[in-house]
């Protein structure tokens, strides 16, 4: 958190730091944690596309890791919607993902010229 409250100061001040607002060890754990996640299928109802959301999952963790070009950005998907499908992903269980990587992304924004 120390580490945090420097780097928010620094943005208030005119040395605003070059990359994102989080160390690289936090953007590990994130990476593992998006790469990690998986949901129940629902074969009864309605569920969100598999394929979809294991794609977008991806692009998440490699935005972590730094190694998609450019990187997503919050708020690139507002609202990402997914198609729906017999059977698919369980649509709470990945809202509830997407809420949690949410902010997590809006901190990978870089801080000199404004958001990329």
């Amino acid at each position: 958190l120390e580490a945090a409250g420097i780097r928010l100061a620094a943005m208030e001040s005119t040395d605003r730091p070059d990359g994102p607002l989080v160390s690289s060890a936090i953007l590990a754990g994130w990476a593992e944690w998006a790469d990690s996640r998986r949901f129940l299928t629902r074969r009864l109802r309605v569920g969100y596309d598999k394929r979809e959301v294991d794609a977008f999952r991806c692009v998440v963790r490699d935005t972590f890791l730094g190694v998609r070009r450019p990187p997503l950005t919050w708020p690139a998907s507002p609202g990402k919607q997914f198609p729906t499908h017999r059977p698919g992903y369980d649509v709470e269980q990945v809202d509830a993902f997407l809420d949690k990587a949410e902010p997590r992304l809006a901190m990978m924004r870089r801080t000199d010229n404004g958001a990329t």
